[in-house]
């Protein structure tokens, strides 16, 4: 019995590690393919200098790390490297981009399944900005409805660090 229990266990602990690895060639299990397609269609419009890049680029940047699974810290390295962005505007561009991403496939994959209503969850760390507060205050709402800050979807306008998420019905 004991050496079964040593082969499952190792059997279970290369599973985790393959399941840690990220995939090169689809979308995280947990991230709605329609995350990727914003990305590789939106990305960026709210940037206004690319510094040493491209929009193209910037789209094929925020599309790898979504594939991927890429953290923050991992984009922010990238845009500083290949864009030569400074280290708090990567950081805040790279946090911003997948929060967009994320927020819009989300959304677009809820509608796509029939969700009916939508609510705004802050991150739960007493950060949230007083904006992101607000909006999630007001509960349940409809999906196609606006949240009192006039967005549909996280990241919250007046929010430079928002990571803030929608929780679906």
């Amino acid at each position: 019995m004991a050496a079964f229990s040593v082969l499952a266990f190792r059997q279970v602990a290369r599973n985790a590690r393959k399941r840690q690895q990220p995939s090169t060639k689809k979308a995280s299990p947990f991230l709605p393919r329609a995350a990727i397609r914003y990305a590789g269609a939106h990305a960026g419009e709210s940037v206004v200098d690319f510094g040493k890049g491209n929009r193209r680029q910037f789209r094929a940047a925020v599309v790898r790390a979504l594939e991927q699974g890429w953290a923050v810290t991992r984009l922010r390295d990238l845009f500083r490297e290949e864009f030569k962005f400074s280290p708090d505007r990567a950081l805040n561009v790279a946090q911003r981009e997948l929060c967009i991403a994320r927020s819009r496939g989300n959304l677009a994959d809820a509608a796509e399944r029939g969700g009916k209503q939508k609510r705004w969850s802050v991150a739960g760390d007493n950060q949230s900005c007083a904006s992101c507060e607000a909006n999630q205050s007001i509960g349940w709402i409809d999906l196609a409805a606006k949240f009192p800050g006039g967005e549909d979807c996280p990241p919250a306008i007046s929010c430079d660090w928002c990571r803030c998420d929608l929780d679906f019905r």
